[in-house]
């Protein structure tokens, strides 16, 4: 999603209370290893990354967990992703979505503000609204979305491979 030069990674590190003695705890620190002026570099994800980084990890990790305990039900997100930047990022991760959800025949419901990218890789679109008071849902398609939304198409559309 951020291209070749970041790798996600575990760091494992021992904690001691003194020196040279062996506790046998350890603490996970999820980091980021990235290419910068030519060098690797290992940084913490917290507080040292933007753009929803921190965001698509924690998606990513939800589904990879729900993966390896044989989950094969509905993976709700709520507005999980909504600090990913509309940029480049956003275009790589809307492509491996869809990817992952052709491949790994998953299902997801993302509730998002952001319908008018998110309807480009989905299949079914819900509008939720409150009519006299009681909440209600009704599907809308795309064009729908950016009508309602009087969004330019062109301001909208990312170009997924």
């Amino acid at each position: 999603i951020y291209g070749e030069d970041y790798r996600f990674i575990f760091e494992m590190k021992e904690v001691t209370t003194k020196e040279d003695d062996f506790t046998g705890l350890y603490t996970v620190l999820p980091s980021i290893e990235k290419t910068i002026n030519g060098k690797k570099v290992i940084r913490p994800i917290k507080g040292s990354n933007g753009g929803g980084l921190q965001e698509i990890i924690s998606f990513l990790l939800r589904i990879a967990f729900g993966t390896y305990n044989e989950y094969k039900g509905i993976y709700v997100f709520d507005e999980a992703l909504a600090a990913v930047s509309k940029d480049g990022v956003m275009k790589n991760l809307l492509s491996f979505i869809r990817s992952l959800i052709k491949e790994s025949d998953l299902q997801i419901l993302l509730v998002t503000h952001s319908a008018e990218l998110f309807s480009q890789i989905s299949d079914l679109n819900y509008l939720t609204y409150k009519e006299d008071g009681i909440g209600k849902m009704k599907a809308v398609d795309r064009d729908d979305i950016l009508e309602m939304q009087k969004f330019d198409v062109n301001d909208t559309t990312v170009e997924i491979p």
